[in-house]
């Protein structure tokens, strides 16, 4: 290795490293070590001393009253980043073009550039080229130092000599030329029959409709492109390689976490190679705009050859200064940061979530092949039937409740080691709860807790069975319980929005309002078209505040999206808005024009006293109307094919 002196070349190439370095999951972003490691290169590239206690107080947090004599953080920080370094360039980064080490003793960096190839030639070259042998392309080394003792170097000599005398086939020398053009043209006209094959394969799937209607409508592939950089070549090298990488890394990983794809990272390389043929191609180009730097993301059909979706988001105009100036100011990068995570997260839920574009297309496909005449029962997949009745759990229109319960129950037969099957038939059960104003110790929601407890066995890491199930088991008071499933479903996909409604539903509904609130915003940023059931902590809070016209609104936006439970909270705020025809017009559209059912049904999902409460009292009923809740009500609300449907579930979960 060469060691560097202080440049600003030395501090891009370090950042660089860095980036790397993220990518690969070695350096945390927000860490202290990265911190600690970038503060430790501006100093070593500005020439700015290193402080104990600049770096406890400017890097690591401590008060101005730090004492390095009684606090060790620095020491103990400094020892983990050494590890961490030594352990990164001795392993994966033993290839890196710069290495950033800290000697034992030391505070600071000490950088080191590789050796070029040329440097390392010239240290091991051979002396001199030697002279052919019999073999036709092949030359003996020559006797020089490399070669241990002068007894092997001597009998090297005489082996070299009695092969000089041996007659040379002059024939095959001619040949090698003419062998050489042979096996080049071969692996050329291999090489270029590759590549029109995945050529053909990638590009005549839009123009055959018979091959796009014949494919099963199973779990999709989504390729997820380079990330193509059309940024000003001036820019600096870290933002046009390493904000590339990471984009692009994010978006395989948030992709990833969904259960309704499978992501195949870039394209697969060129040859004959069995890999899947991707169904759909995210393509993300980076490019400078007037007010900055924008991502483009396109998703594109390659059965159809259409584009699916196309999205395009901002970057802070002020990027450019975190890269290539001392790394920028720690409050850009974090704003950066953020931004970056968002994007991410909300391209992924637009693109992957059980009703994002892809799982729409895939049902749009699916209704266009019964329309042309497919039977039913050979379009439906288990694949396509979760899709369905995720569709349904959006809207909960009534329409497609039928055909839901019917593919559940007929999958639930056929494939019972579908964990999707086993979460969506939890659900639906929970569903049916929900609606029937039961009591906790009721059937419904024991069949619903043995369908995602199977779900969850049966497939640790879906997300959604262990959300379905924190629900259920919120829903049964079993508080703990539930929280350990939000947990594990919020660790195994960070970018769903449901959890994060989920967090802000169980912040609001034990009063700490603000907090929760503010979570169920940030999920509906993220979701490009949220269920309704999404807004019911919104129209509950804005009621509570007195804020009956934006508890209106927030109502009618949730009936809008097919969710009736908006319609009781829609006729108490008009009540207290003193609209009593408008509020009468809305409780005669309740089912049954039953308002207490249906305050029953907010109930089962929101225990808030207090709210139901004051629903009760701006709806002309007694604040205690609910409290016979606990009392089994008349049942009757199911057709006896759905509780035949829902005993042969619990049949299954107990074999």
């Amino acid at each position: 290795m060469e060691g560097l002196g202080n440049s600003k070349a030395t501090g891009i190439a370090a950042g660089r490293e860095i980036v790397r370095m993220q990518r690969l999951g070695v350096l945390r972003v927000g860490s202290r070590a990265n911190k600690l490691l970038r503060y430790l290169v501006r100093c070593e590239v500005t020439g700015t001393p290193v402080k104990a206690y600049a770096i406890a107080v400017d890097v690591l947090g401590r008060s101005r009253d730090f004492d390095p004599s009684t606090d060790s953080i620095v020491r103990v920080e400094i020892g983990r980043l050494r590890k961490l370094l030594d352990a990164y360039f001795d392993g994966q980064g033993a290839d890196a073009a710069l290495s950033m080490r800290i000697p034992v003793g030391q505070n600071t960096l000490v950088f080191a550039r590789r050796a070029t190839t040329g440097s390392t030639q010239a240290q091991v070259a051979p002396a001199q080229p030697a002279t052919d042998g019999p073999l036709v392309g092949y030359r003996w080394p020559a006797p020089d130092a490399r070669v241990a003792s002068p007894a092997q170097r001597d009998a090297l000599s005489a082996a070299r000599a009695a092969q000089a005398r041996l007659p040379v086939d002059q024939s095959a020398r001619k040949l090698w030329p003419v062998l050489t053009v042979i096996v080049a043209t071969a692996v050329l006209v291999g090489a270029i029959a590759g590549i029109l094959w995945q050529m053909s394969q990638q590009f005549s799937e839009p123009l055959s409709s018979a091959r796009a209607q014949s494919k099963p409508l199973d779990m999709p592939v989504v390729r997820v492109e380079a990330l193509r950089n059309d940024l000003p070549a001036a820019l600096p090298e870290d933002l046009r390689d390493g904000l590339g990488g990471l984009l692009h890394a994010d978006l395989v990983r948030a992709l990833s976490a969904f259960r309704t794809l499978r992501v195949q990272d870039r394209a697969p390389s060129f040859g004959f190679a069995l890999t899947p043929i991707a169904d759909y191609v995210l393509t993300p180009v980076l490019r400078r705009t007037g007010g900055g730097l924008a991502l483009d993301l396109t998703l594109t059909s390659t059965l159809e050859g259409v584009v699916i979706w196309s999205g395009r988001e901002s970057l802070p105009v002020f990027v450019e200064e975190s890269f290539g100036r001392d790394f920028g100011p720690p409050v850009a990068r974090d704003i950066w940061q953020a931004r970056l995570e968002t994007i991410v997260r909300r391209s992924a839920v637009a693109i992957a979530a059980p009703t994002g574009f892809v799982a729409r297309d895939v049902l749009r496909r699916a209704q266009a092949r019964e329309a042309a005449g497919t039977p039913q029962a050979a379009v439906e997949t288990a694949y396509t039937c979760t899709l369905r009745w995720h569709a349904f759990d959006e809207t909960k229109e009534a329409a497609q409740a039928a055909r839901v319960r019917f593919c559940l129950n007929r999958f639930l037969r056929e494939t019972p080691q579908e964990a999707r099957i086993w979460a969506s038939w939890s659900m639906m059960r929970f569903l049916d709860w929900t609606r029937s104003g039961a009591t906790r110790d009721d059937g419904l929601l024991a069949d619903a807790l043995a369908a995602a407890d199977r779900a969850v066995w049966l497939d640790p890491s879906d997300a959604v069975a262990e959300e379905y199930r924190g629900s259920i088991l919120m829903a049964l008071g079993r508080e703990d319980e539930a929280l350990r499933s939000y947990t594990t479903a919020m660790r195994l996909n960070p970018a769903t929005p449901d959890m994060i409604v989920v967090s802000g539903w169980y912040l609001a509904e034990r009063g700490d309002w603000q907090a929760g609130i503010d979570l169920v915003n940030q999920a509906m940023a993220l979701s490009a078209s949220p269920p309704g059931w999404y807004r019911i902590p919104l129209a509950l809070d804005a009621f509570r505040r007195g804020e009956d016209a934006q508890a209106l609104e927030q109502a009618q936006l949730m009936l809008s999206a097919r969710d009736e439970r908006g319609r009781v909270i829609a006729a108490a705020a008009l009540r207290r808005m003193g609209d009593l025809e408008g509020a009468e017009q809305q409780l005669r559209q309740l089912d049954a024009g039953d308002a207490v059912a249906a305050l029953r049904r907010l109930q089962a999902v929101f225990a808030s006293e207090q709210i139901l409460g004051d629903l009760a009292v701006a709806l002309g009923l007694a604040r205690d109307v609910l409290d016979a809740f606990d009392a089994t009500p008349a049942r009757g609300t199911q057709e006896p094919a759905e509780q035949d449907g829902a005993q042969e579930a619990v049949e299954a979960v107990s074999d």
